[in-house]
């Protein structure tokens, strides 16, 4: 999941370097919630086909009854994949937008030894897409997996937790108190 996905650098020679890359960098800061919108519109489709709404509660789970996996709970499977994948790219780009390199008296952005990092397009593409993927994505993620993960703390080996959250606890062992 790296720049390959969104590279326009090869259809254009009338842009910048800078330009190219705070294209790529807004695609990169939507992409997340374009991969959240189409896996929630499969499965509900998915959902709608099998007979078995996006919404509807499970089934409760008794003596014979095995447990199912939901639409929902693919979908949160779906996307928890995508961004797991995609989650270096996205920190590493991220910091990317801070990275300049002082030449004589002044410091230029790295993409573009042309743009410095003092000018005015610079600071504020720095301000939308940098501070804001630093927020959203670097810090916010792991933070909302963290609370996932101790919301349900409780109910770790239950199918549901595990079905939607096993692959950022199954290396854990329970600690003995």
């Amino acid at each position: 999941m790296g720049d390959h996905l969104v590279n326009p650098d090869c259809l254009t020679t009338s842009s910048t370097a800078a330009e190219l890359y705070y294209s790529k960098q807004a695609a990169f800061a939507l992409l997340p919630f374009v991969v959240v919108l189409v896996s929630f519109i499969i499965w509900y489709i998915f959902g709608m086909l099998k007979g078995v709404p996006f919404f509807k509660k499970r089934p409760k789970v008794g003596k014979g009854v095995p447990p199912i996996s939901t639409p929902k709970d693919k979908f949160i499977v779906t996307v928890s994949a995508v961004l797991y994948l995609m989650f270096p790219t996205l920190v590493s780009r991220t910091f990317q937008m801070f990275s300049c390199s002082t030449v004589g008296n002044d410091s230029y952005f790295r993409v573009d030894m042309e743009e410095s990092c003092n000018s005015y397009r610079y600071k504020v593409m720095r301000g939308l897409l940098g501070i804001s993927q630093l927020i959203v994505y670097v810090i916010g993620l792991p933070l909302l997996m963290l609370w996932f993960l101790i919301r349900n703390k409780g109910r770790l080996n239950t199918f549901v937790v595990q079905c939607r959250y096993g692959v950022y606890f199954a290396g854990y062992k329970v600690r003995d108190k």
